[in-house]
């Protein structure tokens, strides 16, 4: 009730802010693991598990199969979506 009432009070302006921050954690791990593993493996990763939530959640019998599912393609979304930060400088080929 408290944090309800916190973000009436609040100017729309902070608030968007706030809930940008929530999510700068799970994208920063996401980013650096696709650093760290190679951009194609991890969003090869985050696309196979949406297809195979996607089939699931076909084939669910029943709401919390497909909540479950659900859930399960937002994950491969996330994982699918993040990109390494780029250099600031651009790459100078070498010959």
């Amino acid at each position: 009730m408290a944090e309800a009432a916190d973000e009436l009070s609040t100017p729309l302006g902070q608030q968007t802010m706030r809930k940008a921050r929530r999510f700068r954690l799970p994208f920063t791990a996401m980013q650096a693991l696709a650093v760290l593993l190679g951009l194609f493996l991890v969003t090869f990763f985050g696309i196979a598990l949406f297809t195979a939530a996607s089939l699931l959640g076909g084939l669910a019998q029943s709401s919390s199969w497909l909540l479950a599912a659900r859930a399960l393609q937002g994950i491969g979304a996330a994982i699918a979506a993040p990109r390494p930060p780029r250099s600031p400088t651009p790459r100078r080929s070498r010959r």
